[in-house]
């Protein structure tokens, strides 16, 4: 028993031992007293070195759009599971901003495509593969001047697990074989490594630091000190490529272990005509790296690089921005151009204005500008010189004959057109082969003596029009469609996709003033009904429901629609805004509870707003706002239906009645040089904001002077200009109606028509086919001008559905029966409408002047 409390006495005093030692060790309680800790201080302690920030301003030497007036463009590959997100760039796209270029993003479609109208490339950190067909489009851009960046990164991969074997190990995906792709094909290869230095280095081992020492002599790299890569690659380089960065011999590869000889950047080909920068890094080119020693400075010299050819040799596949604004744009041939033409105008003016470059009709462009020639194979005299430049011959045997006379009418074909015979030729030689006319347009870029000049041919009106639609960038940084095209060189030929395509002997674009000799067309169809006729529906929209008084809805246009929304808050008076998307050219209208238009707006361009205000609801009917694209492309918007306040009680100044008086006074005066621009105002003063513009006096028109006029009299009353139509002026007015301004077309020989037949008038007849129109009148009234007045003719009685004779020359004036004034309708709600006198307005009695300027202003719908 007493041995067993020995034992456990044992037992627990060694249990307790280990507790009673690490006691006594910490709390030491026989110690006499605590030892104070030592104090340090900084003293001796090196500091840790921090990298030296640069006070590197850029100031690019140029602007692109300074001289050109269009921004530059640098596609940015998206497409190939590229390793950065756009806000890195930021800083870098800042630097290319400042010199006039655009980055471009490419995430889908065909790279050679989105390469066309580009100047440079730049590819970073791609995790996919490029076809051989896009290394292809890579070389032929950077062969035919543009550049290209190639960014690689070890520290931009992506980590890939296996999940249906959770066994299998891990693959580890870089950028080096995708990009290697590339730059393969310019003698280059991106290593599968990271370069590290442990003896000097920017606080870690893998941010490397680069001298002087380490630079290739040249303007990418002239005056730096210092640079530092965060993680690079290494580069080995064939004979045609050059290093351009180079690490010191205490820099190793992690793939050999071996030091020194290491190229972190390259150019290719090596000297300067370099057209390949190839980097190893990424980093130096994002925040906040880009401010360590000379990061920032080599950054602004990168985008140097890219953009330094952008005032270099242009080629085709770039239209249009090669071009420098303005452009002048011009018809071989001088042909006489009519309706048909100026939609051409209009379309192209529209689509090249959306990337920043005004084109003017020009009777002969100026030496110093660059330009666009259109014309026919048969009518191609004027580009003679430049298709013998570029090697091309138009063989047209046997000659076309022109059109035929009155008494051949019957056997020849309409406006000269001609079929090849059996025996003719009717073809184009050039370096691409021999291609038929019919069925082929010839499109080719001229650069002789600096001068940029787009000749564009066809056998064919209509061949020219589907010619001119391939060259209208659809949207920003999109270029001219060349896609089933043979293209090499500035040299493409272009199926036109007209059947049976003749060779036609001159332009004819039709409109007023062109002769017919045959009758009018009989038809069963009713005339469209005037504004006080029975009332017609709007015309096709989707319903999308109602808008109440403060609502916002928005919604997505498809292309070819329409929508109509339902507005029931009446009597209200109201704001209607449409915000669409920046590829949005908006139209709005509005329609009673009867569904006739009360009003509509298109005063602005794709990405504007459109406004509507102070529209009197007078009651609670159901109301239809009805919204489109101009160019029924489609698009998203916004449509607001707030509280307005009501116009002025006279009406001036409101929606709807703003006048803008143009007297064109420039040309050469027939007889006594008059315009009738103070009775169009004086007529117009008691109910109307009217603003008179006299060419002689206050100069041409300056851009948007137009804008906001809801319609606009060009009077060029008895002064007769037959190149006018190429002026700035005329530039000005056709950018307003294609905006869908209505436009009144006043004058002896309005300077629209040219060098138009002209005959004596001394007197005209009322022609009562529209109960606007000849209101207050009866058909066949005698209206005597105050004297004889020299003035444009037409034979030309046929009128389209939309168009109505109300004035013609009198009996026994040379022509009777001749078109004097023409109406022409909108084709489509938000369509501009025009009205054309041949003839000067204050010429008329002043009782029957008042009568007919109110009966045309309610015609308008501004009465």
């Amino acid at each position: 028993m007493r041995k067993a409390a020995i034992l456990v006495v044992i037992f627990l005093l060694m249990l307790l031992a280990p507790l009673a030692v690490r006691y006594l060790q910490f709390y030491r309680p026989f110690s006499a007293s605590r030892a104070a800790p030592p104090v340090y201080t900084g003293e001796g302690i090196p500091a840790v070195p921090t990298p030296a920030t640069s006070a590197f301003v850029d100031e690019p030497v140029a602007h692109r759009g300074d001289a050109d007036g269009t921004d530059g463009i640098v596609v940015l590959d998206q497409a190939h599971d590229n390793q950065f997100d756009l806000a890195e760039i930021a800083h870098f796209d800042s630097l290319l901003a400042g010199r006039g270029y655009q980055l471009a993003p490419f995430a889908e479609g065909e790279l050679a495509d989105a390469l066309g109208p580009a100047d440079a490339l730049i590819v970073i950190a791609p995790l996919g593969g490029y076809s051989p067909a896009e290394v292809l489009a890579v070389r032929e851009f950077a062969a035919g001047g543009g550049r290209v960046l190639l960014v690689g990164d070890p520290t931009r991969y992506n980590v890939e697990f296996d999940e249906a074997d959770i066994f299998a190990p891990p693959i580890l995906r870089s950028a080096q074989v995708p990009l290697n792709d590339l730059a393969n094909a310019f003698d280059i290869t991106f290593r599968g490594d990271y370069l590290y230095n442990t003896v000097e280095n920017e606080g870690n081992f893998r941010n490397i630091l680069l001298g002087e020492d380490g630079f290739a002599p040249g303007e990418l790299t002239d005056g730096l000190e210092r640079l530092a890569f965060y993680s690079s690659h290494s580069l080995e380089l064939g004979p045609s490529a050059a290093a351009l960065l180079s690490g010191d011999d205490d820099t190793w590869s992690s793939a050999t272990d071996r030091p020194g000889g290491l190229t972190l950047a390259a150019l290719s080909p090596a000297g300067d005509d370099a057209a390949v920068l190839a980097l190893g890094d990424f980093h130096f080119l994002i925040d906040p790296y880009n401010a360590v020693y000379d990061n920032g400075e080599f950054a602004a010299r990168v985008a140097d690089f890219l953009t330094a050819n952008g005032d270099g040799p242009a080629t085709l596949a770039a239209f249009p921005y090669f071009l420098r604004a303005p452009v002048d744009l011009t018809y071989s041939g001088d042909p006489e151009l009519g309706p048909d033409a100026f939609d051409d105008i209009i379309a192209l003016q529209a689509a090249l204005r959306g990337v920043g470059l005004p084109l003017a009709l020009a009777a002969d462009p100026a030496a110093d500008r660059d330009t666009l020639t259109l014309g026919l194979y048969n009518q191609a005299g004027d580009v003679a010189d430049a298709l013998e430049r570029a090697g091309i011959e138009l063989t047209i045997r046997p000659a076309i004959s022109p059109p035929a006379d009155d008494d051949e009418a019957d056997e020849e074909p309409a406006n000269g057109q001609s079929d090849a015979p059996a025996n003719g030729v009717r073809v184009i030689e050039s370096s691409l082969g021999t291609v038929q006319m019919s069925g082929s347009a010839l499109i080719l870029l001229d650069t002789t003596d600096d001068r940029r000049q787009v000749i564009v041919l066809a056998a064919s009106n209509d061949g020219l029009e589907r010619a001119l639609a391939r060259l209208q960038p659809t949207a920003p940084a999109a270029g001219a469609d060349f896609s089933d095209c043979l293209l090499q060189a500035n040299v493409a030929i272009c199926p036109t996709g007209v059947a049976n395509e003749t060779v036609e002997y001159e332009l004819v674009t039709s409109g007023p003033g062109e002769a017919s000799d045959e009758p009018a067309a009989e038809s069963d169809e009713e005339p469209a009904p005037r504004p006080d006729e029975e009332p017609s529906a709007p015309a096709e929209a989707a319903d999308q429901g109602a808008i109440a008084l403060g609502e916002t809805k928005s919604a997505e246009l498809a292309a070819e629609e329409a929508h109509a929304w339902t507005f029931s808050d009446g009597p209200a008076t109201i704001d209607i805004v449409v915000d669409g998307a920046e590829d949005m050219d908006s139209v709005v209208e509005l329609y009673d509870a009867n569904n006739d238009l009360m009003g509509n707006v298109d005063s602005t361009f794709a990405g504007d707003v459109e406004e509507m205000r102070g529209i009197e609801i007078p009651d609670d009917g159901d109301y239809t706002i009805r919204v489109r694209d101009f160019f029924n492309d489609g698009g998203s918007y916004e449509l607001s239906v707030t509280a307005g306040e009501p116009g002025d009680d006279d009406g001036a100044g409101a929606p709807g009645n703003r006048v803008f008086i143009f007297a064109d006074d420039d040309g050469e005066a027939l007889g006594d040089g008059l315009t009738s621009a103070d009775a169009f105002a004086e007529g117009l003063a008691s109910g109307y904001e009217v603003t008179v513009w006299t060419s002689s006096t206050d100069g041409p028109l300056p851009a948007d002077t137009l804008a906001d006029y809801d319609l606009v009299i060009w009077d060029s009353g008895t002064y007769r200009d037959e190149d006018g139509l190429f002026s700035q002026d005329a530039g000005r007015i056709i950018e307003y109606l294609d905006a869908g301004g209505d436009l009144l077309i006043n004058g002896s020989s309005p300077t629209i028509l040219g060098p138009v037949e002209l005959a004596p008038l001394a007197n005209v007849t009322i022609v009562a086919d529209d109960p606007v129109l000849s209101d207050g009148f009866d058909d066949g009234d005698l209206l005597e001008l105050d004297a004889t007045y020299e003035a444009a003719i037409s034979d030309n009685t046929n009128t389209a559905a939309n168009e109505v004779i109300f004035l013609a020359r009198a009996p026994e004036e040379e022509g009777e029966g001749a078109v004097v004034a023409l109406a022409a309708d909108a084709i489509n709600p938000g369509d501009p409408q025009s009205i054309i006198l041949f003839a000067p307005f204050v010429a008329l009695p002043a009782e029957a002047r008042a009568q007919l300027l109110a009966n045309i202003m309610a015609w308008f719908g501004m009465a």
